[in-house]
């Protein structure tokens, strides 16, 4: 089976909210940032899953601010950032106030970490990565370097 790939963050709406996590493929995880413009380490949050969205494309990560959510004032100024993890249209994972466990100030390396720990996203030595060779156009896929089944391969 094909898996979806999506890459990027998508922007919701409260219109777009249940819709992005009940019309997803019951296999997908869906991530959900909830944030506020002009918060320090939810500014952080947002640069950590563009970069976490192009290492795991097939996670679904999401963002939508909280007063656009229509969450409740202290919820927004106290609450944020916060990141709810779904899948199969079921909430799995809730973290309110993240900067309590990452600082104000941090990696995507240390979110993925979080994740990780928490067992949200594949340890990273799971995930193959894919190369475009410059010259041919041709994918090249990495696997993992402690497989044994061969450190690189051609794919059509």
């Amino acid at each position: 089976m094909k898996s979806r790939k999506f890459g990027q963050v998508v922007t919701l709406t409260k219109d777009r909210f249940v819709e992005a996590i009940d019309r997803e493929k019951p296999q997908v995880t869906v991530m959900v940032h909830i944030y506020e413009d002009g918060v320090a380490a939810c500014e952080a949050m947002n640069g950590c899953l563009l970069c976490l969205a192009q290492e795991y494309p097939t996670v679904k990560f999401c963002k939508i601010r909280a007063s656009e959510a229509r969450l409740s004032m202290k919820f927004a100024a106290t609450g944020v950032p916060a990141l709810l993890i779904y899948k199969n249209g079921e909430l799995i994972g809730n973290f309110i106030r993240l900067s309590d466990d990452l600082g104000d100030d941090f990696f995507a390396t240390d979110l993925e970490s979080f994740l990780q720990e928490h067992s949200f996203l594949p340890m990273r030595d799971l995930v193959n990565i894919v190369i475009r060779d410059q010259q041919t156009g041709k994918v090249q896929v990495a696997l993992p370097e402690d497989d044994d089944s061969g450190s690189d391969f051609e794919v059509d």
